[in-house]
């Protein structure tokens, strides 16, 4: 096959129409249309060169119409390509024949429109049909022939992988020293790219031409993961916290990078982009299609965060249909993790879907003492029967998942306990800290003042408000408030803290007060 943007190997195609009729010696007229499947979009990865088109006609004269294309990819290699051909024949008689060759330009460009969009791959459709006029009334003779290539479709094996990625945290906090906050752990669920699917004849772009159902052979390509952090923001232990995570054959698997780079200044926050590369594989697919990716990031005070950081992955595939398209890569030999690998070919990435967030960074330099909000999350406690195989049915005999059994130690870090149907019990955890003012303002401003000077002017709060509000909570959704439980903590040598580990606060602090509000005592508060 074909490598992508081989301008000097492009894929051949021919098509032959012999009329060999034995009970129609003269059809009227033949028409031969060769189009996209869907006209004139940017999305197409196969090209048409118009000029590369060859039409004959033995015996016969023919009629060519066609339409260039007005936007599609590669067009600085590719001048026009075709939108739509037409070929009309008149008195197509027998023994007569057309030929229609013409060859496929498969195009690779890292145009970030394409994240998110559906993607097509030799996506062409030939009809033909044959006419004759009884008493001026056109009548088709033997049926129209038409032959289309499938689209990478909307299906189990969409190239779109419908990424999942819900953020467990919106704010975090830096404080004076050290100049680093706390780390933060993200993940992002795969959940729609399977080789077995309906669409397994899809994957022949990345080597898998045997035609068997399932797919049977290797894949072979490369996939590339862009992090993208906004000012304010580093990755960190991309080593150990960067991996795919899924089950395979019931095993949990983690599968790590074998390269990776970043175009940012050493042990800096500066907003920029870190890459890393996987071999496709049997092993990458499953996990595309039913795993989760994991990276972890660290904020820092780069400059003043008026505004949120923003965080985005972008998943990007290198299809290499054989091993000559590309010669082998050096991974090993960079150790700095500044530089890409580079490729003997001319091909490039292809954006495949992307997701999004934005995170709050709260520096030093608020003046007045006060509640911080630091972290938040909502996940259901009812964990619903054990699915071992994760085919959307529980298992024969039916049993219940609890947060202690040994089913929930192995795999509940994969359960999505952060979606929740009718009748689950949900749990939402809200920490914040009270912060003194900064004394010694930032960059020579004046400073604040703590709690400790307030109360030297007998100045004490006697409230302290955290609220969470969750929109459509009981008009969309009827959550029904079961109880609510505050923690009072306050940092002690002796550390006593009730429940830190479910809060994951750490157990540095001493629980001072803890007040238990249920239903029929909520409108005393």
């Amino acid at each position: 096959m074909a490598c992508y943007n081989d301008y000097s190997n492009m894929t051949k195609w021919s098509y032959q129409i012999t009329h060999d009729s034995l009970s129609v010696a003269v059809a009227d007229s033949l028409i031969i249309s060769l189009e996209e499947y869907v006209s004139n979009v940017k999305n197409n990865l196969s090209q048409i060169p118009i000029d590369s088109i060859k039409v004959v006609c033995k015996n016969c004269t023919s009629e060519v119409t066609w339409a260039v294309k007005t936007d599609h990819l590669c067009n600085s290699i590719i001048d026009t390509a075709l939108a739509y051909m037409k070929i009309k024949i008149l008195q197509f008689e027998k023994e007569d024949t057309l030929i229609i060759s013409f060859p496929t330009y498969k195009c690779a460009a890292e145009d970030d429109t394409l994240l998110n969009v559906q993607k097509y791959l030799n996506l062409w459709r030939i009809y033909a049909s044959a006419y004759e006029k009884c008493n001026g009334i056109p009548n088709t003779i033997g049926g129209n022939i038409s032959a289309e290539s499938r689209p990478i479709s909307a299906s189990t094996a969409n190239i779109d992988q419908q990424l999942l990625f819900l953020p467990l945290q919106n704010t975090t906090i830096v404080p004076l020293s050290p100049p680093y906050g706390d780390t933060i752990t993200y993940f992002m669920d795969c959940t729609g790219l399977d080789k077995t699917g309906a669409g397994y004849h899809d994957y022949q772009y990345l080597g898998c031409d045997s035609g068997e159902f399932p797919l049977t052979c290797n894949l072979n390509g490369l996939l590339r993961i862009r992090l993208q952090l906004g000012n304010g923001l580093r990755a960190i232990l991309r080593d150990s916290c960067f991996y795919l995570e899924g089950f395979i054959d019931s095993i949990k698997t983690k599968l790590r990078p074998v390269y990776y780079y970043d175009d940012v200044p050493l042990d800096s926050c500066k907003a920029g982009n870190y890459y890393f590369y996987f071999h496709v594989s049997d092993t990458l697919f499953q996990m595309l299609d039913n795993g989760r990716l994991w990276w972890c990031v660290q904020p820092c005070c780069e400059s003043t965060n008026d505004e949120p950081v923003h965080i985005d992955v972008a998943f990007h595939l290198m299809p290499l249909p054989n091993t000559s398209c590309i010669n082998a890569i050096a991974y090993q030999n960079d150790s700095t993790h500044s530089t890409p690998p580079t490729f003997t070919t001319e091909s490039q990435f292809i954006p495949l879907s992307s997701r999004s967030h934005n995170l709050n960074i709260l520096c030093p330099g608020c003046l007045a003492p006060g509640l911080v909000y630091q972290k938040h999350d909502l996940k259901r406690l009812t964990l619903g029967l054990q699915d071992s195989d994760n085919n959307g049915l529980a298992d024969v005999p039916q049993a219940q998942i609890t947060d202690t059994s040994s089913w929930f130690i192995n795999k509940g870090d994969s359960m999505l306990i952060h979606n929740s149907s009718f009748g689950d019990r949900l749990r939402e955890n809200c920490v914040s800290i009270f912060q003194d003012g900064d004394v010694a303002g930032p960059n020579g401003q004046p400073g604040g003042y703590t709690y400790a000077m307030m109360l030297q002017q007998n100045a004490k709060f006697n409230y302290l408000q955290l609220s969470s509000i969750i929109p459509g909570s009981i008009s969309k959704y009827g959550l029904q408030i079961d109880s609510v439980i505050l923690f009072v903590d306050s940092i002690d040598g002796n550390s006593n803290c009730l429940q830190c580990n479910e809060f994951e606060v750490g157990t540095a602090f001493r629980t001072q007060l803890k007040i238990t509000l249920l239903p029929n005592t909520l409108n005393k508060f």
